[in-house]
């Protein structure tokens, strides 16, 4: 096991190539990932980036694309359901969109192991949201989930 080293973008890639997952790099060396799940309608389009002026804080922010269409109110109802009964990412409305993101101060160092943990987990909430929205119940989202984690189920 790797031990604590800076936050870095090159740190970020190689968990998520550890991870399995497909992505571009932008201008800036951060990652944009799409996260589709079969049972769901939406899509998102993830951002995983290093942020601050110490390049110290993973940043994950997702722009959910193709929601159920929604008034304003009960768009805002979903994201505060979402955020009363769940702990990552954040859901919130801006311009008719759902957004979701997590923010997480690492100017101290993180491990490896942790980093890929961090971003394994908001990336499963991420398709757990999608779920969610698209209205499938909690243990076909559970499903959903493991089967992407574990590649086989």
């Amino acid at each position: 096991m790797d031990g604590i080293g800076p936050l870095s973008r090159q740190r970020v890639g190689e968990v998520l190539r550890e991870l399995g997952l497909r992505f571009l790099t932008d201008a800036d060396g951060d990652f944009v990932l799409l996260c589709k799940e079969d049972a769901a309608n939406s899509m998102a389009m993830v951002m995983v980036s290093v942020q601050g002026s110490g390049d110290e804080i993973l940043t994950i922010q997702a722009m959910v694309q193709n929601a159920p269409p929604l008034s304003s109110g009960e768009a805002l109802g979903k994201a505060n359901e979402w955020n009363a009964t769940r702990r990552w990412p954040r859901a919130f409305v801006k311009d008719g969109h759902f957004f979701l993101d997590f923010h997480l101060d690492l100017e101290k160092g993180v491990h490896k192991e942790l980093l890929k943990d961090v971003v394994a987990t908001v990336l499963a909430g991420v398709s757990q949201f999608l779920l969610w929205l698209g209205g499938n119940g909690e243990e076909d989202t559970l499903r959903a989930i493991l089967r992407r984690l574990s590649g086989s189920m």
